[in-house]
């Protein structure tokens, strides 16, 4: 107390007065002088307050450290004239127990007094244990000057504390108040867009757009603001010049009957004459944080150059007998201008810190190249430079292009080597000039160079710094490297330990398909030809595709049933039989691909970057109402009919129900019969749900139908039957153009080299050959390995623990149980088999058994932290005070009254290794992510902090970077839980008013904030990117997407005290007051099974790693093991739309 009046002291008779009152404290006339942890305790809270005024009060802040320099000097002087004395033979209890004794029987009863006087446990050293109570012995028989001291200054102190305390909530009320504007003219904005009222130009508009950031399964999930978003109003079509009906209804053949392949011939995005720059030129933040995938273009058409577009296209005539693609049908298409990778031929350098004049980093540059960094929207031109550490990408200068007026440029960017996890060898335009490398962050990045020697040059450079950094790194140069990686991914997939989603994203990514190149997107099957039921029986076979054909052999809905092949197979058959071409082309079954950047684009239009994307390629209008993707079943039978589209489907049709909602409201058209195209019109058995529809479209995917047929499909795709004979035989033969090695395009001219690329760009790439055999089948449900079915048991342990049981953990066989008194106590969890062969589980505790025993019992009192928790800290806030790693060796504890972080390792508890103080007040709940990662703390200051941890593995320690990697803002009340999910990549935080706020992992920035939560006493995070609130007063349990969209609510018979759940996020596991454990089906909360209620109320709960056992701490100290049976739970799951159980078969 002090130590802050010190600090705060406005006048300069205050600071004498206080200092001489701290120099008094520490160094009394005639007394011995304190002892030397009190000295160390003033240094850290004047350090503290020189922190805390460094914003307002600079000068005030530099004094505090000099003025402890003096203090210590004066009392290093006073301890050589009154040494202390020696250790006192007392042994009647801790310091601070004796101390608060000796104030009890004075009977002070000055709140106020008692509080300046307590003495912190975790500051007194036990070699100075009479000091301590002499020093309250001191201050007791002085209590009078204590008094007198308390009343003069403490309105004085209460009016500054209030001063500062209205200054720093302003600034937070402020910052919250803009969200809070933000999300109610959004509410507003939809209410009046319903009522048909939205023409007043005075309303906050909301645009969203979908972030990069992917976990390991290659999902997306996160919407965040698009601060430079738009509706596109002007891309409305109907504001275009009408067009004629015939044109509108445009089918597959011309006036003369013969098939059209329609080619998009516009200019590359990227065309050597347009210098494009892109102006972000603000200094906001957010403007600086923008999706660096994002282009900005400007400037007008001129005759010789043509904006992309999709619907200015040349339609090759293909004749069924002998007419060869002629090069333009339409008289209006304009020929482009010769496009290069870049504009001029860079120059390949080894730089070292002499020859280098122009690097601005500390660290020299071993290679400087000039490149194009690919990204969904376009190329952006760069300079990119490596060095020791770290890869940087660094803008050209403004190139403006005189032929159109046309500029762009790029933020610099860089990124640590350090971080780096995959390296993969790439095509661009199948040529072989590209690398694309991931980090841990879950961002990847795709550059592409002029020649395939020059990134040869550049990742041998890369490659050697990686291997001296220690940096181990997965690299896919070589088909080789790639066909052995898939190999051991087929063995597990085979094995059914990995899904189909899992596999098949493995086989694009190995295969060269990438997120960041819309002309090499990820490319997944149609599954399902169902799309008019009310109800998915995933039993019945007619519900699927033919998966041994492609999808230009799949039979159209009236040819159903009917045997033999469809009449459009038999249609394609013959156009390639009597193909006969006077230019050389060879012959093919179709002229259109099943992935290319305009069917990307199609499914995807509702999402930004994509909605961009497709104006970008369309002339910044939207195609014709008819021809926009508007209704799932609409768009499979267009597949499965016309001989123009063989499409197939993109990932996020499988997981991210965000591809359905017109959220953006883009004006998409009116159709003819007057529907206005909104959301995505949905089968009927998705029930209009977005969620409920890619559920069950993912169950088909991961069916026993699919897992036993997906292999036909992935050679079709990825292996023996992509070309040659076979490609024949199957009817699977595209344009020669779509093939790696089709044409020699070194050994052409400039203009017809640039020709031959925009045509390879937009008529789709052929993936690499991944399986030159016919790929194995999966094993069957029989024959694939499984783990036994125990069914629920349950066995109860008494641990004799006197505390409640406030936190459990699993590593392994080793189970943490931290009790409210903050003791940790290690047992091993051990199993043997009776005579049925059921398992007996029992607990060993530093060599003492203490199952089937209560008579004996482990060695236990070893305390967390060495500190005193704060008052005031409720029983079942306790819980987020306490994380362990994934291996059960560390302990990282808050909640501690000096405001700390502690770590400590379970084997020794009681010394921490480290201590963290970052935060202002006390920290009131922190989480380590699942991998280790990150550590997240959440503070009675409302402030969150984002901290990146190591593991050093020469010592087997877990060690957090004391700068915090992101202060998470937005709250303005104390932060009571919080949770991080590395995999979604995204923090949450809810304060005690119930707001949640959602930070991203990789840049800090504020996602989403969710004011309508009750009061939430837990939070956690799933794997499907969905939020489970827990709330102890309201009790309930409510779901939410990460993109704010309600999935359940379910009350609780009690109070709710625990949850948990599964690493796939399927099932929630709770418990409640009164002794219940519940196993909830996440997709609408229905309780699938509960065990016995237990002797006491549920405090703890946890999940093993194979999730095999969930372990269950008491109030009254005991342990509960339950177990479980998943293939159970999930016969007894169902899904709305879904006829029969989920599908238990399939990891997630």
């Amino acid at each position: 107390m002090l130590c802050t009046l010190l600090a705060r002291s406005e006048s300069e008779e205050d600071w004498i007065r206080y200092s001489e009152m701290l120099r008094c404290a520490l160094a009394p006339t005639g007394q011995p002088a304190s002892p030397e942890i009190y000295v160390q305790y003033v240094r850290l809270c004047l350090e503290s307050l020189s922190h805390v005024l460094s914003d307002v009060a600079p000068i005030r802040a530099n004094v505090l450290p000099e003025y402890y320099n003096t203090l210590y000097r004066q009392w290093t002087e006073h301890r050589e004239l009154h040494p202390p004395p020696k250790k006192s033979a007392d042994n009647g209890g801790p310091p601070t127990q004796r101390a608060m004794a000796l104030m009890e029987e004075e009977r002070m009863r000055d709140d106020s007094i008692a509080k300046a006087l307590r003495i912190r446990e975790a500051e007194v050293d036990t070699e100075n244990d009479n000091l301590a109570v002499k020093l309250v012995t001191i201050a007791a028989q002085n209590k009078n000057w204590v008094s007198e001291f308390v009343l003069e200054s403490g309105e004085h102190v209460q009016k500054r504390a209030q001063i500062v305390e209205e200054q720093q909530r302003a600034k937070l009320l402020m910052f919250q108040g803009m969200w809070i504007l933000v999300e109610a003219s959004h509410a507003l904005q939809e209410e009046l867009q319903a009522a048909e009222v939205l023409h007043e130009p005075n309303y906050v508009e909301r645009f969203w757009e979908l972030d990069s950031y992917s976990d390991s399964f290659g999902r997306r999930w996160i919407l965040r603001t698009n601060i430079n978003g738009t509706s596109h109003p002007e891309a409305d079509v109907s504001r275009t010049d009408a067009r004629s009906e015939e044109d509108l209804l445009q089918l597959d053949t011309d006036s003369t009957g013969r098939d059209l392949v329609r080619v998009p011939v516009s200019a590359s995005l990227l065309a050597s004459d347009s210098g494009l720059v892109a102006s972000h030129e603000s200094d906001s933040e957010d403007e600086r944080m923008a999706d660096e995938d994002r282009l900005s273009f400007s400037g007008s058409e001129t005759v010789g150059q043509t904006t992309p577009r999709l619907n200015s296209t040349a339609t090759i005539s293909l004749d069924t007998s002998t007419q060869s693609p002629t090069s333009s049908v339409h008289a209006h298409t304009q020929v482009q201008q010769p496009s290069r990778l870049l504009h001029s031929s860079p120059r390949l350098s080894t730089l070292d810190s002499d020859s280098f004049s122009g690097n601005t980093a500390s660290e020299s540059a071993l290679i400087r190249l000039r490149c194009k960094r690919i990204c969904v929207l376009g190329e952006n031109s760069a300079e990119l430079e490596l060095s020791r550490t770290r890869i940087r990408f660094k803008p050209l200068d403004f190139e403006l292009d005189e032929a159109n007026e046309e500029y762009w440029s790029i933020a610099e960017r860089e990124y640590q080597l350090a971080d780096a996890t995959e390296l993969y060898s790439m095509r661009y335009l199948l040529q072989h000039v590209a690398f694309e490398l991931h980090f841990q962050t879950q961002e990847s990045i795709m550059v592409a160079f002029e020649s395939q020697e020059e990134r040869e040059n550049f990742l041998k450079v890369l490659e050697g710094q990686l291997r001296r950094i220690e940096k181990h790194v997965k690299v896919y140069r070589s088909l080789k490297a790639r066909k052995l990686a898939i190999r051991d991914a087929t063995v597990k997939w085979r094995k059914r330990q990995m899904s189909n989603f899992q596999y098949l994203m493995i086989v694009n990514r190995l295969s060269g398909r990438t997120y960041n190149d819309a002309a090499q997107y990820p490319v997944y099957p149609w599954v399902l030809r169902d799309y008019n039921s009310d109800q998915l029986d995933l039993s019945n076979r007619n519900t699927f595709r033919n998966l041994s054909k492609p999808m230009g052999c799949q039979p159209s809905d009236e040819e159903v049933g009917v045997i033999g092949m469809s009449d459009r197979e038999a249609r394609f058959r013959e156009r390639y039989d009597s193909w006969s071409d006077p230019d050389g082309i060879p012959p093919f079954h179709y002229g259109s691909h099943y992935s290319t950047t305009g069917i990307v684009v199609y499914y995807l239009v509702r999402l930004e970057p994509f909605a961009s994307l497709f104006l970008q390629h369309q002339g910044g209008h939207f195609d014709y109402p008819e021809r926009m993707f508007r209704s799932v079943g609409d768009a499979w039978s267009s597949s499965t009919s016309s001989t123009q589209n063989v499409s197939e489907l993109v990932p996020e049709l499988f997981y991210n129900p965000e591809f359905a909602r017109n959220r953006n409201r883009l004006p998409l058209g009116t159709t003819q019969s007057g529907t206005v195209i909104g959301d995505v019109e949905l089968p009927p058995w998705a029930h209009g749900s977005p969620e409920i529809f890619v559920k069950l479209h993912r169950e088909a995917l991961e069916s026993e139908y699919v897992s036993e047929h997906l292999n036909n499909w992935i050679d079709l795709i990825f292996g023996f039957k992509q070309l040659g004979k076979a490609a024949v035989e199957e009817c699977n033969v595209f344009y020669y153009l779509t093939y790696e090695g089709a044409v020699d395009l070194n050994s052409m001219d400039p203009r017809e080299r640039a020709g031959l690329l925009d045509q390879i760009k937009y008529y789709g790439q052929t993936p690499l050959q991944l399986f030159t055999k016919l790929h194995a089948a999966r094993d069957t449900l029989q024959g694939a390995a499984s783990s036994k079915s125990d069914g629920f048991m349950t066995h109860a342990f008494n641990l004799e623990l006197a505390d409640t049981i406030c936190s459990v953990g699993i590593a392994a066989d080793l189970i943490l149980v931290i009790s409210s008194s903050r003791s940790l106590d290690l047992f091993r969890l051990t199993s043997n088999l009776d005579a049925k062969g059921v398992p007996i589980y029992a607990l060993e505790g530093e060599g003492n058994k203490v199952s089937g025993d209560p008579g004996r019992r482990a060695n236990r009192g070893r305390k967390i932290g060495a500190a005193h928790l704060a008052p005031f800290t409720p029983e079942w806030a306790l819980c987020g005070c306490f994380t362990a790693s994934s291996d059960g060796k560390w302990v990282v504890s808050g909640g501690h009254w000096d405001n700390s972080i502690r770590v400590q390792a379970t084997a020794d508890p009681s010394k921490p290794k480290q201590v963290i103080r970052r935060h202002r007040n006390v920290v009131s709940c922190l989480v380590l992510s699942s991998d280790n990662l990150f550590l997240v703390t959440g503070c009675r200051d409302s402030s969150v902090m984002l901290f990146k941890t190591h593991r050093y593995s020469d010592y087997d320690r877990l060690s957090v970077v004391e700068q915090p990697t992101f202060i998470l803002r937005g709250h303005t009340y104390p932060v009571v839980c919080v949770a991080v999910n590395t995999e979604v990549g995204v923090v949450v935080s809810v304060s005690d008013r119930g707001i949640c706020i959602i930070h991203s992992v990789r840049d800090g920035r504020v996602l989403r904030v969710l004011e309508k939560q009750t009061l939430v006493s837990r939070v956690l995070i799933t794997a499907k990117a969905e939020i489970v609130f827990m709330s102890l007063k309201e009790q309930l349990i409510r779901v939410v997407t990460i993109n704010d969209v309600e999935v359940a609510t379910a009350p609780t018979s009690a109070r709710p005290t625990a949850i948990c759940a599964t690493s796939d996020g399927q099932f929630i596991i709770d418990g409640n007051e009164n002794g219940e454990v519940s196993i909830r089906s996440s997709w609408n909360l229905s309780t699938l099974f509960q065990y016995p209620r237990s002797s006491s109320a549920v405090s703890a709960l946890n999940l093993s790693r194979d999730e095999s056992i969930v372990v269950v701490g008491l109030s009254n100290g005991k342990l509960i093991i339950h177990t479980v049976d998943r293939q159970l739970l999930h016969t007894r799951s169902r899904i709305m739309g879904l006829l029969g159980p989920l599908s238990a078969s399939y990891p997630f």
